[in-house]
């Protein structure tokens, strides 16, 4: 209550005593949150009358509380008025400057006020009785608050006492700090600090302590403050009394950051750690905001060190400033901070909020930032004024390792005045070499590359006419902000749910908008909730309601209406709150997904998260990669369904994004030629009713689950499907149009033409409207510019059919929109013989529809509008008229308007009237037939000697994928050799092939004639196989068949395309009564290369037959049909078993052929699975299922593989990537079995990008380790490139070299029984004891023992030779014999370089080769990528002829490559005019003797280098790097390196010799 009785002053005689003032009083309503903020309920220009009456009110004398009371409340009626009156009267009193001469009884206000004077009372007090007496509910709260001895980062709170009044009015509990509302000390400082920096300035001056100065003042802050704010200052002892939802522990409220008052107003948000300690990582720390972007925030800082605190003083030797960097975003504020040596640190931002910087390591990078920029670091506001949009790099701070990149993507108003600087932020030096700048339309990429050697930081500035607009801190020391904050997980189910199926009513049928307008509207209505669990949110949303639906309903509404993003979250700081969450939106780290998920789940409502790809804004019709194209979106269980919400979509769409790869050429028949210009658009709140319980049939259009269960359909759609399907948008449900035409995004142009149709109903009559887009970009071609780009797209507009046919400009791809619901991509590949524009499109289009009915013409025979006719060709129309003497036709040349009446002729007769009209001779091209009712137009028809009519294509049979009732996929209990013994069915194949032709009409009938006797399924299934695989049906005639429901009309669709091998077995074996599934999926056919990823064209189909128990696989087309020859002409082959091929193939379509690969007849699933992939899991038929990643990444098998006994048990890859220069591939097998293994190696030119080098020798690239049960081989490569190894006709790899390493030469020959220990050596009685492996790796003068046990150890041999010279090495071979063990020690000579065969031998026949090496021929494991990418700045390479040859084969060479080898010659005293031709460098190249390159490099004489070449050479050199000329070309790389190094040490000598 008071700090102790001091002695009073005679006139404030006679001393009083304390009064006591209980903290409370009965029958107080208990506390809890208010429902209403400060800013709701108070609004102070409501009270400046009241507040300046109450500072009139003259010095009262009352007795009595009530009396003064009801003096400072006189005429005023609310409790707030009555509150608020009394808040203003007492700070407006000067309490200690007042004399209280004859005030007796402390009972009084002015005895009271006596005592405040002389510390026997407080302010506290005196408020809680005064407002008792005004009848306000008052209460004392006694707690901690962070008073002015509170220092950031104290936990002993004991001597921080304070109280503070809780006030009822109005029916809730508001806070009133009475003392720090109206006194303050001034000045005070403990003394503890040294300010070292404040806005980069350098200060480094002590606090003064200092016990400050008492004033008065009125801080309304502490009227009626927020519960959320005040706990930062000020923590009841009482949890209660914090009046918040969810209260704070102590360690909570002595944890977060010491936020000052205006810190809550300011409008930001802490949003990294939010603790009041931060502890450095590697000597940084982080301090992050977050703020609404439209509110512009600039923030400075002061930056103090504890020295007592620390243990030490700062240091005197450097300079105290730029240890804060400070980030300047549009929405975001950030500091980055290091320190001068370590201790503790204090970091005050704007005067608001304070941190604790504990720092126990400076880290490696010590050093001081760059000052910072006067507009900070960052995408700000100075950019978004300057016409500078960031499309990917908003954050100022980036770090980069050495010779790593970053690309800074930017739309621009005007790409001329964009400019871009590189500095070094300590040297100032000049790093605009290591900035490429690329340009397109307005966007502008950069590309920045952190030098080798550069340590330290960097300044990017990006600047619009000279004046910086945007700056990045680019450092090699890590100054990213590290993720320190995870999203707070949603599962994405839950235990118990029900499984997903078809909903059983549409959504029309279950939900009418009408019946919820009432509860829409008092959602809407609801005011910003503070309810910190979910279940207290959503019993406030779904208060009163009943049923799921309405809950459902009530919380989709309340998400809608919420602007999350646009909210301020300042005291915020646990994410598993509602407003925590919604935080985590804002700021990217939550979802609308799952929130809403939250908030159902809250509501006992089953919910599950679903993942899967959806059309967003980034999908172009047509698009067959869906990569990037993610969505997710929820199922909500409700009154026994699972129904779908997609809440993102919902209440989010981006307005105006276009990715401006088109231009339209077209609009409703008008010449448009307008070029889309990109734009990322704009991010809008919206509420799109349409993703509310969207119907599944209609949702799979847009969206598809990767679970096949939640696309909640009862037949599924594959992913192929999804991705074929046109691109409906959500209003093509609403229209009541059907697309009737091929339901397909990719339509290809027949004989130049596509065509596009639609039925509906007769009363859903609508006129449809098109753009006509082209993509210059995808076709390859501009339009052309010399003819009319309009009147491409005809429009048949009939009653209850909508047609489109297109032509084309010229080929390439095109798009169109109809009616902006519907898009289909046309590929036109050939414009056809008609390529002219049709006539203009007539108002009421061409065929019969509503104008024709309304003049009461009745078409019996044509109404379809468009009509192809040949020369000469009649065609009669018929039609049943009201008055034929109005009926008129005209009929006319459409491109030279000639009447061609006398080719019409018109009969009548009663009502009917038949008009004949003849396609004269000489026509050529498009005529209209108009049929008139009294001038006035009712039908008009398109007559073409053009084959515009509908779509040639005929449908096929349609067999579906599955029938009902057909047990569920699963694994086979057998294998094929278990189950299936052919040489059992020898006489049933044979009987099957000798039947004769079959012309059963029904399945039933011509698979009785086929099974007729067997008894079995398998029996049966084996002879339907056996019979289709005997058929030639491509080479029969059907010359009656008309049905294609019959098995002989199925086989005629086969045979012109329209009907599938595997559809015809599926028929088939139903009739038998097997169950038969048709499996859609992928396969590696014919077009398969090695490596490939993009299966989107790698189509497959196959059956599943249910046979026994057991769902067998049967690919039949492969079964029965094959391509024999085919290459796609992409290889050339360099060598096959160590023989020089070079030899180029051949491109051929190959030749089908009959075949009969009884391979594919009951595949076991383990093998299929690496040749063939369904589309839906289970029908793999294994127990653990393949992914599809893991399926386009494993070695390409052929089925002989599986038989051979081999296992892969190198890395399980089809492409393998080289280290160092080599690739190893491994296969173990059954010791019992002799194998030996061949290859062949190719190499692909296109792909590698350059010619096998033309100047050595192209074999021997492969060794092989021929043990008694492992294979194994090593590959060099000639140059860097993309090459392929089949082993054995059996696997295939691909090797993509990136380096060819230290060791370019060929292996020696590859020995007849290969290398390493084998069969051979086993038979010549030569037992390994440790080494069997063949490839052995040695550094000079390192030793190698070999132990072999021995029959005879007088007939062992052994034999050491140098590969490449055949020098005989046999003084470094030391053999020891000890009974019957041979020990032989191999050392590597100290000059040796390269391979070197080891022999032994048994009485001279060759027993076991070793290949031993300096270069690194073991086998290794991959190394991790940054080793790949730094094995190029470690690398010595030695200069070799094989280096020198790889350049002079180059006949153009990149620029770089010409640059490099113009340096060096220059070095080595040519002159550069005539290095200026390549052709004379290559000459140079290819001297050998003394001009060889090899032998001046080695003779250069560096002591006579003339400066000014050394300039030139050097300046040639900047423009690149090492490591991306070494990985470009190795072996521009060593003469890059030898350059660059004989500069360097030329300039520094140069500079010593000048010290």
């Amino acid at each position: 209550m008071g700090c102790g009785a001091t002695k009073l002053p005679a006139i404030d005689l006679p001393e009083l005593a304390e009064f006591p003032v209980p903290e409370n009083e009965p029958d107080y309503p208990p506390p809890k949150p208010p429902r209403t903020t400060k800013n709701e309920y108070f609004n102070p220009a409501e009270f400046i009358s009241i507040d300046n009456n109450v500072r009139k009110l003259k010095h009262s004398q009352a007795e009595t509380y009530e009396a003064l009371v009801g003096e400072i409340t006189n005429g005023l009626t609310t409790d707030l008025q009555k509150l608020r009156a009394l808040y203003i009267w007492l700070g407006n009193q000067p309490i200690e400057n007042q004399a209280y001469p004859n005030v007796t009884d402390n009972s009084t206000p002015r005895g009271y006020m006596k005592n405040i004077k002389h510390g026997r009372g407080s302010f506290t007090a005196f408020f809680t009785l005064l407002c008792r007496a005004a009848k306000l509910p008052t209460v004392i709260i006694q707690g901690k608050g962070k008073s002015m001895n509170y220092e950031v980062g104290d936990k002993d709170f004991s001597n921080l006492n304070s109280q503070w009044c809780a006030v009822y009015v109005d029916g809730d509990w508001r806070i009133v700090h009475v003392l720090w509302s109206f006194r303050a000390v001034s000045g005070f400082n403990q003394g503890n600090w040294t300010q070292i920096e404040r806005d980069r300035k350098a200060l480094n001056t002590k606090d003064t302590r200092s016990s400050g100065k008492g004033v008065t003042q009125l801080n309304e802050y502490y009227f009626l403050t927020e519960p959320e704010e005040f706990i930062y200052k000020c923590r009841p002892d009482k949890d209660p009394w914090q009046l918040l939802r969810t209260p704070w522990s102590m360690d909570k409220y002595t944890s977060v950051p010491y936020c000052r008052e205006n810190f809550f107003s300011s409008g930001l948000e802490i949003i990294s750690e939010n603790n009041c300690i931060l502890k450095s990582e590697k000597g940084k720390c982080w301090i992050e905001f977050g703020h609404d972007p439209e509110v512009e925030q600039n923030l400075n800082y002061e930056f103090f060190h504890n020295e007592e605190a620390s243990g030490q003083p700062l240091p005197s030797d450097r300079r105290l400033n730029r240890f804060v960097a400070y980030n300047n975003e549009v929405n975001k504020k950030s500091f980055v901070v290091r320190f001068p040596c370590v201790g503790v640190y204090k970091m005050v931002i704007s005067e608001m909020v304070e941190f604790l910087l504990d720092c126990p390591d400076i880290g490696e990078y010590v050093d001081e930032f760059p000052e910072n920029p006067q507009i900070g670091y960052g995408y700000g506001q100075t950019a978004q004024s300057a016409g500078f949009t960031s499309s990917n790099r908003n954050y100022g701070f980036i770090s980069l390792t050495h010779n790593e990149t970053k690309i800074f993507n930017f739309v621009v108003e005007d790409p001329t005045n964009f400019q871009a600087q590189f500095k070094d932020a300590s040297t100032n030096t000049d790093l605009s070499t290591y900035v490429q700048q690329t340009v397109s339309d307005n966007d502008v990429s950069v590309q920045v590359t952190m030098p080798e050697e550069q340590a330290g930081d960097c300044v990017l500035s990006i600047s619009n006419k000279n004046s910086v607009a945007i700056n990045y801190l680019i450092s090699t020391d890590n100054i990213a902000q590290p993720d320190s904050t995870s999203p707070f997980p949603v599962p994405e189910s839950e235990p118990g749910y029900l499984p997903p199926k078809p909903p059983r009513t549409t959504k029309n049928e279950y939900f009418n908008p009408d019946e919820f307008i009432s509860i829409d509207n008092n959602v809407r209505k609801l005011k910003k909730s503070k309810a910190e669990t979910y279940e207290d949110l959503v019993g406030e949303i779904t208060n009163g309601l009943t049923t799921d639906l309405q809950k459902l309903r009530a919380l989709y509404i309340w998400l809608g209406n919420h602007p999350i993003e646009n909210q301020a979250y300042p005291n915020v700081s646990d994410s598993s709150t509602p407003r925590g969450y919604m935080k985590n939106i804002k700021y990217g780290t939550g979802s609308f997904t799952a929130f809403f998920t939250l908030l159902c789940r809250a509501a006992k409502l089953p919910t599950v998260i679903i993942h899967g790809k959806g059309k967003s804004m980034n999908y172009e019709v047509g698009d067959k990669d869906f990569s990037d194209l993610n969505s997710q979106w929820c199922a909500v269980y409700v009154d026994g369904d699972w129904r779908i919400v997609h809440a993102l979509w919902s209440f989010r769409a981006i307005s105006g994004f276009i990715q401006g790869n088109w231009t339209q050429i077209e609009k409703d028949g008008e010449a448009v030629n307008t070029k889309d210009e990109k734009s990322s658009g704009k991010g809008v709140t919206q509420l799109n009713e349409y993703y509310f319980l969207t119907e599944p049939e209609e949702f799979i259009y847009k969206c598809r689950p990767n679970k096949d269960p939640w696309q909640l359909l009862r037949t599924p759609w594959s992913m192929d499907k999804y991705t074929s399907v046109p691109y409906c948008r959500q209003d093509f449900f609403s229209s009541g149009l059907k697309i009737t035409s091929e339901k397909n995004c990719i339509l290809e142009s027949e004989e130049g033409k596509c065509w596009i149709d639609f039925k509906h109903a007769l009363e859903a009559d609508k006129d449809l409207n098109y753009e006509f887009f082209y993509n210059e970009e995808a076709s390859g071609q501009p339009l052309p510019s010399d003819r009319r780009l309009n009147r491409f797209v005809a429009y048949n507009n009939e009653v209850n059919k909508k047609s489109f046919v297109v032509r084309f400009p010229c080929v390439g791809v095109y798009k169109i929109v109809i009616s902006k619901m519907v898009e289909f991509r046309l590929d036109c590949s050939d414009i056809g013989e008609y390529a002219d524009e049709f006539p203009e499109n007539p108002k009421i289009g061409y065929g019969y529809g509503q104008t024709a009915q309304s003049a009461g013409f009745t078409s019996t025979n044509s109404k379809y509008g468009f009509i192809a006719l040949k020369h000469n060709e009649n065609k009669i129309f018929k039609f049943v008229v009201k008055d034929p003497t109005n009926f008129q036709t005209q009929f006319k040349n459409t491109s030279t308007n000639n009447d061609l009446s006398t080719y019409v002729h018109q009969t009548v007769s009663d009502n009917d009237v038949s008009v004949h009209v003849t396609m004269p001779e000489d026509q050529a091209g498009d005529c209209v037939l108009s049929i008139s009712n009294k001038d006035s137009v009712a039908i008009n028809y398109l007559i073409s000697t053009d084959n515009i009519a509908e779509s040639p294509s005929s449908s096929p049979f349609y067999v579906p994928e599955t029938e009902p009732g057909h047990p569920p996929p699963k694994q086979p209990r057998t294998t094929k050799n278990e189950y299936f013994k052919p040489l059992k069915f020898i006489t049933i194949d044979n009987n099957v092939r000798e039947l004769k032709k079959s012309k059963a009409k029904t399945y039933e009938a011509l698979v009785g004639d086929i099974t007729n006797g067997l008894t079995t399924d398998l029996q049966k299934l084996r002879s339907l196989y056996m019979w289709l695989g005997n058929q030639p049906i491509e080479n029969q005639a059907y010359p009656n068949d008309t049905d294609n429901s019959t098995p002989r009309g199925y086989m005629k669709d086969i045979k012109h395309g329209r009907g599938s091998f595997t559809g015809f077995f599926t028929l088939l074996c139903r009739a038998a009564k097997l169950p038969t599934v048709i499996i859609q999926g992928k396969g590696k056919s014919k077009n398969y290369e090695v490596g490939d990823k993009d299966f989107s064209n790698l189509n497959s189909q196959w059956c599943a037959v249910y046979v026994d128990g057991d769902w067998r696989i049967v690919h039949v087309l492969w079964s029965f049909r094959a391509v024999s020859g085919f290459n796609p002409g992409n290889w050339t082959q360099i060598e096959q078993d160590g023989e020089a091929m070079n030899t180029k193939d051949d491109k051929s379509s190959g030749e089908d052929v009959m075949d009969l690969n009884e391979y594919f007849f009951l595949t076991d699933p383990a093998e299929f699975i690496y040749i063939c992939r369904p589309a839906k899991d289970p029908w793999q038929l294994l127990r653990t299922p393949w992914s599809m990643d893991k399926y386009t990444s494993v070695p390409y098998c052929r089925q002989n593989f599986f038989s051979s006994g081999l296992r892969i048990t190198s890395k399980n890859n089809c492409i393998l990537k080289s280290v160092k220069g080599k690739c190893w591939i491994e296969f173990r097998h059954d010791p019992k079995v002799t194998m030996r293994l061949n290859y062949k190696f190719f190499y692909n030119e296109k792909a590698s990008g350059r010619p096998l080098p033309s100047d050595r020798r192209l074999d021997r690239f492969v060794a092989y380790n021929n043990e008694v049960n492992k294979k194994n081989f090593v590959v060099r490569f000639p140059c860097v490139g993309v090459y392929k190894i089949v082993i054995s006709e059996m696997v295939e790899f691909r090797l993509d070299c990136s380096d060819i390493g230290e060791c370019v030469e060929e292996f020696p020959e590859n020995p007849q029984i290969g290398y390493g220990y084998g069969q051979t050596a086993q038979s010549a009685g030569f037992t390994s004891t440790n080494r069997s492996y063949g490839f052995i790796s040695l550094t000079h003068n390192e030793t190698k023992v070999f132990n072999f046990v021995v029959e005879d150890p007088r007939n062992f041999q052994t034999q050491f030779k140098d590969a490449s010279t055949n020098t005989d090495l046999s003084s470094y071979v030391r053999q020891t014999v000890s009974r019957n063990i041979v020990s032989v020690k191999v050392k590597m000579p100290k000059d040796q370089e390269g391979d070197c065969v080891l022999t032994f031998s048994n009485k001279n026949h060759v027993a076991i080769n070793y290949l031993i090496s300096t270069d690194n021929i073991a086998q290794t494991d991959s190394t991790s990528p940054r080793r790949e990418e730094k094995k190029y700045e470690m690398l010595e390479m030695p200069l070799r002829q094989a280096t020198v040859s790889e350049i002079a084969s180059y006949t153009r060479p990149k620029p770089f490559i010409h640059d490099v080898m113009k340096a060096t010659y220059l070095l080595l005293g040519e002159r550069e005019k005539q290095l200026n031709s390549w052709k004379h460098i290559q000459k140079l190249s290819r001297k050998s003797g003394k001009r060889s390159l090899i032998r001046r490099i080695k003779e250069f004489d560096r002591v006579n280098l003339k400066r000014p070449v050394v300039h030139r050479s050097d300046t040639l050199l900047d423009l690149y790097d090492n490591r991306t000329v070494c990985l470009s070309s190795a072996g521009a790389g060593t003469f890059f390196k030898w350059s660059r190094n004989t500069i360097d040490v030329h300039e520094g000598e140069r500079s010593r010799s000048s010290l």
